[in-house]
């Protein structure tokens, strides 16, 4: 009897919670033409969407689905170019030092250091000089952390160290504990791609809390709502040289407990006043980032800026008509359409197409595709299911009273 009724009880609650479930709809500004468009998606939409865009549709007025292909928007390279700066290399076997000389031609504080691919860690110091002869420290224990990368032929690392106005700069790389590296290039970034594919979105909700007993701090972070990210970069208010642990967790709240608790994320050493931290994407809204101070005064964060992957979705479009792009969660699985064997055809020519500020819209009032599913009949038989169970088991429970009392 236990059992049935609380059965009951979960498919009444789960009703419940059906009812105050929606979706999200946004209407797809007017097209001039009938013809294959590209449509970017919204940060705040795919906030709502699953990881893999399953739940999105497309559908025009009626309701009738229209095929679509899903683009990510991230099959360029990272740096599009590399403005160089001409450099000198010197090799001492002596003192195990390989120094790297350039005219600091524009007072540089930072730059992008290209090197052949290499996995270990590799210390540098940054000098500067007036006359190449006598050298001056501008800073020290600078640390290439290895980036893992097996994939990649040459790998990128942004330097950065004070601005000092002097009239040549130089690179110390440490040779006595590691190998040496080659170095292909020294330059500047003029165009980032990185920017062009990745929707930047900063958090505006930063709260620290210090903890002496464990040598740790711990960096709150909220964003306004879940997106789907891929990294954060992290400004620190730090001009002096360190290196310190980080842990990324994402901070989630148990509805039985009403206890908040953490899920493990990413982690890395950071060595540079802006670093990045990336992990596999993942739809969150709540992190705390924990540093491992160990006997060091905290660090403190001037901002953090989360990046989200821009995604599109490449249709074609007849003129005069309404179109509307919904994300349904009870959607489980990913449309097939033949479109998506045609994609030279979907991106040579398409224009671009941008979408509406998305509604919500609860499921008592659906406008989804009536082949797909049917929410309303679904809700009524949950409610109806759960009410018949709950009376039957009150009528059986009165019963059984009864019987004990004669």
């Amino acid at each position: 009897m236990k059992q049935t009724y609380k059965l009951a009880l979960f498919i009444f609650f789960l009703g419940k919670s059906f009812a105050q479930e929606g979706y999200l709809k946004a209407k797809l500004e007017n097209n001039t033409q009938s013809g294959y468009y590209k449509i970017m998606l919204n940060p705040g939409f795919l906030g709502k969407t699953d990881l893999d865009l399953a739940n999105i549709r497309l559908i025009d007025k009626d309701s009738v689905l229209i095929p679509f292909e899903i683009k990510t928007e991230n099959n360029a390279e990272v740096f599009t170019k590399l403005d160089t700066i001409p450099f000198e290399i010197k090799s001492a076997q002596k003192t195990k030092k390989t120094d790297v000389i350039i005219k600091n031609i524009a007072n540089q504080k930072t730059l992008i250091l290209k090197f052949k691919n290499f996995d270990f860690d590799k210390s540098l110091e940054v000098f500067g000089s007036d006359n190449r002869k006598n050298w001056f420290g501008i800073k020290q224990n600078i640390v290439l952390d290895s980036k893992n990368n097996y994939t990649d032929k040459n790998v990128f690392y942004n330097l950065n160290f004070p601005n000092s106005g002097y009239k040549y700069l130089m690179f110390s790389f440490n040779d006595s504990i590691s190998p040496k590296v080659n170095l292909l290039s020294i330059g500047t970034i003029s165009t980032l791609e990185k920017e062009q594919i990745f929707e930047k979105i900063k958090c505006e909700k930063i709260k620290i809390t210090d903890s002496l007993k464990s040598k740790q701090t711990f960096y709150r972070f909220d964003f306004e709502q879940t997106y789907q990210f891929s990294y954060f970069n992290i400004e620190f208010n730090e001009k002096k040289p360190f290196k310190r642990f980080f842990r990324l967790y994402e901070i989630n709240y148990d509805i039985k407990t009403k206890k908040e608790f953490l899920n493990y994320i990413s982690e890395s050493s950071f060595t540079n006043e802006n670093s990045s931290l990336h992990f596999s994407p993942i739809l969150a809204k709540y992190f705390v980032l924990v540093s491992e101070n160990q006997d060091n005064l905290p660090l403190k964060i001037n901002s953090i800026v989360g990046f989200q992957e821009k995604k599109a979705i490449n249709t074609y479009l007849e003129t005069g008509k309404e179109y509307f792009l919904i994300s349904n969660p009870l959607y489980l699985q990913k449309p097939n359409f033949d479109l998506t064997l045609f994609q030279d055809s979907l991106t040579k020519n398409a224009l671009l197409l941008k979408m509406g500020n998305p509604e919500f819209i609860a499921f008592n009032n659906p406008i989804v595709n009536p082949k797909e599913s049917s929410p309303k009949w679904i809700l009524w038989a949950v409610v109806l299911l759960a009410v018949g169970l709950l009376t039957f088991m009150s009528v059986k429970l009165l019963n059984e009273v009864k019987n004990r009392k004669q």
